[in-house]
C-alpha cells in the first residue's frame, strides 16, 4: 500500500475546529464528528507547515486509524523513517491551537513502532469515568494481584507485588490526576481478593482519604498523623526484622500504603528516611511491599537511594517535564501531557503503558467496604500507640446524625465532623451506628450495590 506524503503546500482556506455540542451524557456520534473535524484541520496544519506526516486511512485494517478512551482520542498515522520524531513534536503547539485546546491541555506525539500516535484531550462532554467493577474479574489468580484499569484497546490491566519487578510503587500525580482514586481501588481489591488471615494491610493516611479502609478487618496498623506515620515505620521495620530473624513464622503478606509521602519524608527527617528505604530494599524478601503516593515527586523530595527501590511507577498528571522525568523515571514519557481524572502510565519491567485507571469516590468505597467489616478479625500484633479508645461511637445523639443523613451529607463526612474520628476500629464502630439509623428510619439507599467477599465471576469492565 502507496502513501502519498505532503511533502508541497497547499493553498486552501484553513477548516473551521467546531466545539463539541453541550448537554449531559455520552454521545458517541458527535464525539465521532468532532474528531473527524480535528482530523481535518491538523491534516492542514500539518500540510501548511510542510511536515512529512499521513493520518492512517478510515478502515485501514493494520490498526485502528482513531482510538477513543475515557478522557483522550488517539490518531494514529505515517512518517518516514527518515525524518526525526522531533519534527513533529515542534508542531504539537500549533495542533493544540488549532483545535482550540485549553491552556493547561496539551498535544502528546509519540512513536509507536512504525507509526506515530497523537493523542489530544476530549472536551468534558465527551469524557467518560472508569468506575470500579461491581464485582471482580478472575483473569489473575495471583493473591496480590491489582486491578488497576482499563489499558489502550480495553484489555483488563493487572499488576501483580509477586513478581521481581513490581515489589513497590510509586504513585505520583498532581491534584485531580486520579492517584487518590486508584491507591484506594488497590487497597479495595487487595481485600475483596483475600481473606484477613491470608493478607495484612498498613495504611498512613493523614490526609484522611482511606478512612472507610481502615476499619477492614485486613488492616493491622495505621497511622492518621504525621508522627504517628513516623512511629509506624519504626514499628514496620521492627516487623520486618523480627521476620528476617524467624521470630515472626509464617505471617501473611503485608502491604503498605502510605498518602503523600512527601510530608512524611519532611517530618520525619533522615531516620525517617532510612527506615523507609530498608523496608524497600529488604521488604520483598519478607512478603512486606509497599505502595507510596505523593503529589510532588520532585528530586529534592524523593530521596534518589528510595527512588532506585521503587521499580514500578504509576504515574498521573505531573505539573511538568523534570517532575515527569523523575516521577516515572524515565525521560521523554511526556507524564506532564496527561489528561488527569484517571488517566496515567504505568511503567514497569522496563514497559511503558497508558491506561484508564478506576475512579471511587467515597459514598462507592464506603459501599464497597461495607459487606468486608463483617469478616472475622485475625488476632495479629497491632502497635501500641494505635490503640483504640472506647466511648466515641456514643459521644453523638442520634438527632444530630438523623439531621445531617436528611441533609444528604455522607457517611465519612459525618463521621469526620461529628465524631472527630478518621479511621480505624472507632470509624467502624461510628459506621455501624449510623447504618443502624438509617435502617431504623428507611434511610438506606434502596439501589445499594454490594459485591461477594470473595468475588469468583467476573464482567467485562466498570465502563459508562
Amino acid at each position: 500500500m502507496g502513501f502519498t506524503w505532503p511533502w508541497k503546500r497547499q493553498e486552501r482556506q484553513e477548516p473551521t475546529t467546531p466545539r463539541p455540542p453541550s448537554g449531559n451524557g455520552w454521545n458517541e456520534e458527535a464525539c465521532k464528528e468532532w474528531l473527524r473535524h480535528i482530523r481535518t484541520t491538523w491534516a492542514w496544519v500539518f500540510s501548511v507547515n510542510e511536515v512529512p506526516f499521513t493520518f492512517l486511512p478510515e478502515g485501514f485494517r493494520l490498526r485502528p486509524p482513531c482510538v477513543i478512551h475515557a478522557t483522550h482520542a488517539t490518531f494514529y498515522g505515517m512518517q518516514p523513517m527518515t525524518i526525526p520524531i522531533e519534527r513533529l513534536t515542534a508542531e504539537a503547539g500549533k495542533l493544540a491551537q488549532a483545535a482550540q485546546l485549553a491552556k493547561d491541555q496539551t498535544v502528546v506525539i509519540e512513536r509507536d513502532g512504525a507509526y506515530v500516535g497523537i493523542s489530544l484531550p476530549l472536551p468534558s462532554e465527551f469524557c467518560r469515568r472508569l468506575d470500579y467493577p461491581l464485582v471482580l474479574p478472575i483473569d489473575s489468580q495471583a493473591p496480590l494481584a491489582v486491578y488497576l484499569g482499563l489499558a489502550e484497546g480495553g484489555a483488563r490491566l493487572w499488576l501483580s507485588l509477586n513478581q521481581s519487578d513490581s515489589p513497590h510503587v510509586l504513585l505520583a500525580g498532581t491534584t485531580g490526576s486520579g492517584k487518590t482514586n486508584l491507591a484506594r481501588a488497590m487497597a479495595l481489591c487487595l481485600a475483596q481478593r483475600n481473606k484477613p488471615e491470608d493478607l495484612a494491610l498498613v495504611i498512613a493516611d493523614h490526609k484522611g482519604h482511606f478512612a472507610a479502609l481502615t476499619a477492614l478487618p485486613h488492616v493491622i496498623a495505621y497511622a492518621l498523623a504525621v508522627p504517628d506515620e513516623v512511629a509506624l515505620i519504626r514499628w514496620l521495620v521492627e516487623r520486618l526484622d523480627a521476620r528476617a530473624s524467624g521470630a515472626e513464622k509464617r505471617q501473611p503478606p503485608m502491604v503498605v500504603f502510605m498518602e503523600e509521602i512527601s510530608d512524611f519524608l519532611a517530618a520525619g527527617g533522615r531516620q525517617a528516611v532510612e527506615g523507609l528505604i530498608r523496608l524497600a530494599q529488604a521488604g520483598r524478601a519478607e512478603a512486606i511491599h509497599l505502595i507510596l503516593c505523593t503529589q510532588r515527586p520532585a528530586a529534592e523530595v524523593l530521596d534518589p537511594t528510595l527512588r532506585g527501590c521503587l521499580p514500578a511507577r504509576i504515574v498521573g498528571k505531573v505539573t511538568c517535564a523534570t517532575d515527569a522525568t523523575i516521577a516515572t523515571g524515565q525521560a521523554g514519557t511526556q507524564a506532564q501531557g496527561l489528561i488527569g481524572r484517571g488517566d496515567m502510565l504505568l511503567i514497569a519491567a522496563g514497559e511503558r503503558l497508558r491506561f484508564q485507571a478506576f475512579y471511587l469516590p467515597d459514598g462507592e468505597l464506603e459501599r464497597r467496604v461495607d459487606p468486608l467489616y463483617s469478616l472475622p478479625r485475625p488476632s495479629l500484633a497491632i502497635p501500641s500507640f494505635l490503640a483504640d479508645e472506647g466511648g466515641i461511637a456514643g459521644s453523638v445523639s442520634d438527632a444530630q446524625i438523623l439531621e445531617r443523613l436528611r441533609a444528604g451529607q455522607g457517611v465519612t463526612q459525618i463521621i469526620e465532623e461529628l465524631f472527630g474520628c478518621y479511621g480505624g476500629g472507632k470509624w467502624r464502630l461510628c459506621r455501624k451506628r449510623i447504618a443502624e439509623i438509617q435502617e431504623r428510619e428507611g434511610l438506606a439507599a434502596a439501589s445499594r450495590r454490594r459485591i461477594i467477599q470473595f468475588p469468583i465471576g467476573g464482567e467485562r469492565d466498570g465502563q459508562k
